[in-house]
């Protein structure tokens, strides 16, 4: 039978809610407001004033290096600056600064009627009636201008606003106001965002209470360190009177570590209160550790903005245990979180990946391990440089940074599970205060380490490992809980004992600074290490559910040490709204060890929280609602004026027979049913739950691309924040869909959705329904099942027992739908800025003619420019540049192929190809196969059509071109120089043809020039 043809299996036409028993939660905007003002302001709000702030005091740290980070797709600090020159759009345009910023703490207190007074809690349901404060530039400008203008406050605030009126100390008493409105604000909602409170420093009567916002930068809040060890002060306390001021005095004793305005700061009597209040926030957040960073294992992704102060650590992987064999590896940050990399010193090179927010090892090099420890061995006399070339993915040109091997005395090494790669480890990092640590000396510090261990007599063991050299002590630190002050004094040149870190650390995760404290984003959070004595458990009053996860036993045979790494949790949270949780842990005889605070960033902008309706609307932008696409399901299926003519398939085309007792449960199918279960992940969940499964399948695959790969099958659906990151991951209902080609009559079916495992098996079952067809194209691929209907009636009773629904070839009317570049670019370039702050130095610029990003501009047409983001320092975003305006792109895809049209516009112009405009895209007939240079790629949706033609993702062929051009000065492209033509490009991609292309396959012609329509592009048909 045809299936195709109207009968049993009729399309649905509703999508029932997955997620109905999920409480609704409030809608906030999804982009930035046009009132710059207001969108700053509301910025604001959100880095200081949050949930995540409750019950601690909040310092209002601003500078430009802030304003860039917070404000990267509003124009950074200029952006900033010239929101707060324009003002609120119900601004007297006549107003003084001091007039403006008064009017406005009138109209919060409501003392004064403006109907166009833009109130917070309209733009933010999470301050919807507190009747929060608009005037927030306004202070933060006066709190940046003493950052940037220390030596001439009033003077320096004229230029950067170019005020018209005069702002003098005459003006800033009467903006005092809004400093104790401020406070007020605070604690009328008692503390639930913070406390501000109107501190002064002495001496600065009029500028004193801006001055007092930003007296410690970024560096000095993590070098407080010392002082809390110096002063002896253990994490996770409260802190008395008597404990501040030994701080006090340590940080006055070490000042030369910090920088010299907190320096200057430290001898100003009247400075004392207020740094004694940031130094308690500080506190609040450290965990114990001293902050080395030169070593890998101490940074957060918002370290990494300063690659002078991260660097290269070791690692001692386990080969086996007993008797103990180890491989040594080099380890780096989290630098990405993807993509692979070269890390280099002289001649000596070692590859990687990475993978994650806790950084990576190297790959083992056997053939090197002499010049590994002869490397170790120079760096207990000096630092060494090394270079880490990031290769990433085909898109960009390799990018190279310095990191610093730091000098060594002695290493520190704690056992440690790679969850990547599952193996056991000892891995650089601090001295634990539980559990076991292991000591290794290079040959200079033979002596010293064992004079150590004869003088305060730890509980040790002399550790023989194969593959340590001879001339190398190690040694086991049996029990770290019983080590005394003097005996965590370790022979590594440190003038102070180790500390004893926090009972409860987080580790990894994605993070920010806001004020004078870290917080996690909410998509990303970091593990639990548990640092405590066995027995010990964690408690958190409020809704938040945390898994420890599952480590190896190793056993412990003889004399040999055993390895047990720390305890880690997982951490899940019930939403993604701005929160802090207070975790404790507790000894099994109910002592309390310790405390921790989590501190959770809200999500604004195109992410949509857990138990939201989601899809997808025509550009690929998320939204809370099901109107849009779902997989592949439209709720209004979009009308083609044009009939489709698909393809008549072979047998041995669908693949092979899957027979209902030969499934293959692999690490996808696996994942897609705990995604059913759970109805969505966070995409740190799911990135981890994917690096254990491939691990324990002994699999290959990276986490990102899998989640990329099924989104595009439409068998999951992606939630990206504002700045395009992946946030969350969606599940989709289960769906047939018809595919366009046959096979000798009957219609081609594709799956779809978020399955049980059980409906595969059930689907692989119904042999008497259809014949249920698997292809796989390439290794690691996910296999795609095609259906071929042999019983009408059998498979509408399966369907119905199953619970699936029904669609008829998405593929022509998703493309009907999808939306255009000339949409895109009317959408984007709606509101540009004139600046992106201080990512500009470091941007990468799309070469069009290349295909790939690269150092170097590209010329003066509209640009697509990558660059780094601000706020964490691991991830992209993506900026349109054209003549000194921009705009942020959350689809890089669109911009890629923006640019292209530019550029294929300016080249036909000037050479006068005019065939090459509009850009020709390769179109084979007699297949259907739309071939693409895998650099370029589509838009999601686009794609997505494009896939849903076959049923199974491109093709992935690495080509070379050969020496002779084909017909009609076409590229001839193979697998070698010399092989045979797989196909012929055309010549717009001379200088992108070698490497990787896509081909999709099966897509009927109507299709593909649909795509090529909304792409403002041609099919180059041959």
């Amino acid at each position: 039978m045809n299936a195709s043809e109207d009968g049993l299996l009729e399309p649905q036409t509703e999508i029932p809610s997955q997620f109905g028993h999920v409480q609704e939660l409030p809608d906030s905007k999804s982009k930035p407001l046009d009132d710059r003002f207001s969108e700053w302001n509301l910025r604001f709000l959100h880095s200081f004033f949050s949930e995540a702030s409750k019950g601690e005091e909040v310092f209002l740290r601003v500078d430009k290096e802030f304003l860039d980070q917070i404000g990267q797709d509003i124009g950074g600090d200029a952006g900033f600056l010239d929101a707060v020159r324009t003002g609120h759009i119900w601004a007297n345009p006549g107003g003084s600064l001091a007039q403006r910023i008064r009017d406005l703490v009138e109209q919060r207190k409501g003392d004064a009627n403006n109907r166009n007074y833009m109130d917070p809690g309209a733009l933010d349901p999470t301050y919807l009636g507190l009747h929060a404060p608009a005037y927030l530039p306004y202070l933060a400008a006066l709190i940046r201008n003493d950052a940037e203008n220390p030596n001439s406050y009033y003077g320096g605030l004229q230029a950067d606003l170019k005020l018209h009126h005069t702002f003098g100390p005459n003006e800033m008493d009467r903006v005092e106001s809004a400093w104790a409105d401020l406070q007020k604000w605070t604690e009328r909602n008692a503390g639930r965002f913070g406390s501000f409170k109107l501190r002064r420093l002495g001496g600065y009567h009029r500028i004193g209470v801006p001055r007092s916002q930003s007296i410690l930068k970024p560096q000095d809040i993590e070098n407080l360190a010392q002082a809390f060890v110096q002063a002896q002060i253990r994490p996770g306390q409260e802190l008395s009177e008597a404990s501040l001021s030994r701080i006090l005095d340590e940080a006055r004793a070490t000042k030369r570590i910090f920088t010299a305005g907190f320096q200057k700061a430290l001898d100003i009597p009247d400075f004392e209160q207020p740094i004694l209040a940031a130094i308690s926030t500080a506190y609040s957040d450290w965990d114990g550790t001293l902050t080395d960073k030169n070593s890998s294992s101490h940074y957060s992704p918002t370290d990494l903005k300063d690659l002078k102060r991260v660097g290269v650590g070791i690692s001692l992987v386990v080969v086996q245990d007993d008797p103990l064999e180890i491989s040594p590896r080099w380890r780096l940050p989290a630098l990405k979180d993807t993509g692979k990399f070269v890390l280099s010193h002289n001649e000596l090179k070692w590859n990687g990946c990475f993978s994650g927010t806790e950084g990576t090892n190297c790959t083992s090099s056997a053939k090197q391990d002499a010049e590994f420890w002869r490397i170790a061995e120079q760096a207990s006399e000096n630092a060494l440089q090394f270079n880490v070339q990031y290769l990433g993915i085909e898109e960009s040109e390799p990018t190279t940074l310095q990191l610093l091997l730091r000098r060594h005395l002695l290493w520190v090494l704690v056992p440690a599970f790679d969850s990547v790669t599952g193996n056991l480890e000892l891995r650089e990092g601090d001295l634990p205060g539980s559990g076991q640590a292991f000591l290794l000396a290079p040959p200079h510090s033979f002596a010293s380490l064992k004079s150590y261990l004869e003088r305060v007599k730890p509980d040790h063991k002399l550790i023989s490992a194969a593959g340590i050299p001879d001339n190398w002590l190690f040694v086991n630190l049996v029990a770290c809980d019983s080590l005394t002050l003097e005996q965590r004094l370790l022979p590594d040149g440190e003038e102070c004992a180790h500390p004893k870190p926090r009972s409860i650390r987080f580790v990894g995760g994605r993070s920010i600074r806001r004020g004078y404290s870290r917080m996690y984003l909410p998509y990303d959070l970091p593990m639990i290490e548990l640092d405590a004595p066995e027995g010990t458990r964690i408690t958190c009053s409020q809704d938040i559910i945390i898994h420890e996860t599952f480590l190896p036993t190793y056993a412990n045979t003889g004399e040999q040490a055993q390895l047990i790494p720390l305890r880690r949790f997982e951490i899940r949270l019930p939403s993604a709204r701005s929160a802090s949780y207070v975790l404790h842990a507790t000894a099994k005889n109910g002592t309390q060890l310790g405390q921790a605070k989590l501190r959770v960033a809200g999500l604004g902008g195109d992410f949509v929280d857990m138990g939201r309706p989601f899809s997808l609307d025509n550009l690929g932008i998320p939204m809370t609602s099901d109107e849009g696409l779902s997989g592949v399901f439209l709720p209004v299926i979009e009308q083609s004026a044009f009939k489709v003519v698909g393809f008549d398939l072979k047998p041995v085309e669908l693949g092979a027979i899957v027979k209902h007792d030969a499934v293959i449960i692999d690490v996808r199918k696996k994942f897609l049913d705990s995604l059913a279960q759970s109805g969505s992940f966070d995409y740190g969940v799911a990135r981890n739950q994917l690096q254990r499964l491939i691990r324990t399948s002994d699999a290959f695959g990276d986490p990102a691309l899998i989640l990329l790969d099924l989104c595009r099958r439409g068998h999951l659906e992606i939630s990206r924040t504002h700045k395009g990151h992946i946030a969350r991951i969606h599940s989709v209902k289960p769906t047939f869909y018809s595919l366009p080609s046959t096979s000798h009559g009957p219609q081609i079916w594709g799956v779809a959705g978020t399955l049980r495992i059980s409906h595969w098996e059930n689907i692989a079952r119904a042999e008497k329904a259809w014949s249920t067809h698997s292809l796989i194209t390439n290794a690691v691929e996910f296999e795609s099942w095609r259906l071929l209907i042999i019983n009408e009636f059998e498979a509408k009773k399966t369907l119905d027992q199953i619970g699936f629904q029904l669609t008829q070839t998405p593929c022509i009317s998703i493309a009907n739908w999808a939306g255009s570049l000339k949409a895109f670019t009317n959408v984007t370039l709606h509101n540009t800025m004139e600046s992106i702050g201080s990512a500009r130095d470091s941007a990468m610029r799309f070469h069009a003619g290349q295909g790939r990003f690269t150092a170097n501009p590209c010329g003066n047409t509209s640009e697509l420019w990558k660059v780094q983001d601000l706020d964490t320092g691991m991830d992209n975003l993506y900026v349109l540049a054209d003549q000194g305006r921009y705009a942020f792109v959350r689809d890089s895809r669109w911009g890629v192929w923006l640019a292209l049209d530019a550029f294929a516009k300016w080249v036909s112009i000037r050479t006068g190809l005019e065939d090459l405009h509009p850009i020709p895209i390769t179109y084979e007939r007699n297949n259907g196969t739309v071939w693409l240079p895998a650099r370029l790629g589509l838009p999601s949706v686009l794609e997505r059509a494009l896939v849903l033609c076959a049923g199974y993702a491109p093709e992935v062929l690495t080509l070379q071109k050969q020496e002779t051009n084909g017909p009609g000065n076409r590229i001839s492209l193979s697998y070698t120089v010399d092989g045979p033509t797989v196909f012929f490009a055309n010549r717009f991609y001379n200088d992108m043809a070698e490497g990787k292309w896509l081909a999709y396959r099966h897509v009927p012609e109507v299709v593909a020039n649909l795509i090529a329509t909304k792409l403002g592009a041609v099919l180059d048909i041959f």
